[in-house]
């Protein structure tokens, strides 16, 4: 029934002028690939980091300017180390995850929405698990601190690497 004969009628070199007549104005599925390199990830990495001590130092000093009794300045160094832990262990992890889910598309602007909403809901997750008694409030702004520091990291990547094409590049294979 289905043996190598019929699998070779729809696989061959020119299958893309007719995908291309099917869908016209419209890339072919599944042939881009959207690839980071160590140099490129470790500096979306910095800048999402960057932008999370940042944003979290700021907190800290407006809280410290209005209350008297606040300890949160005194306590920002120990979080910071605590987050940049949480970052390495956790949050290099699920980077690497949604980068290798997001291979196939081009459009870096999707990349950039999946990373910040993916992590704003594990940011807000993990707030849940951290401290569950305490207010939502909190884990909505925690969630929204962290998804807008890798939106933003991967949003400092978008141009530094290239979008490899599967058909006309031939060493995609991470093996090679």
């Amino acid at each position: 029934m289905w043996g190598k004969k019929n699998e070779d009628e729809f696989f061959w070199q020119g299958n893309n002028a007719v995908v291309a007549r099917r869908r016209p104005g419209q890339e072919p599925l599944g042939h881009h690939r959207a690839r980071l390199g160590r140099r490129t990830f470790v500096k979306g990495w910095v800048v999402a980091f960057g932008f999370w001590s940042l944003v979290s130092i700021t907190l800290a000093l407006i809280d410290s300017l209005t209350s008297t009794a606040s300890w949160v300045l005194s306590l920002w160094a120990i979080m910071l180390m605590g987050s940049f832990f949480v970052a390495v262990l956790v949050g290099t992890p699920l980077a690497l995850l949604v980068e290798y889910v997001l291979r196939p598309v081009a459009r870096q602007w999707i990349h950039v929405l999946v990373f910040g909403v993916s992590f704003c809901a594990f940011g807000i997750a993990i707030a849940f698990l951290v401290s569950p008694g305490t207010l939502g409030g909190f884990h909505l702004a925690l969630g929204g601190i962290v998804g807008a520091a890798a939106g933003i990291g991967r949003f400092s990547i978008r141009h530094d690497d290239p979008i490899f094409d599967a058909v006309t590049t031939p060493n995609l294979d991470p093996k090679n």
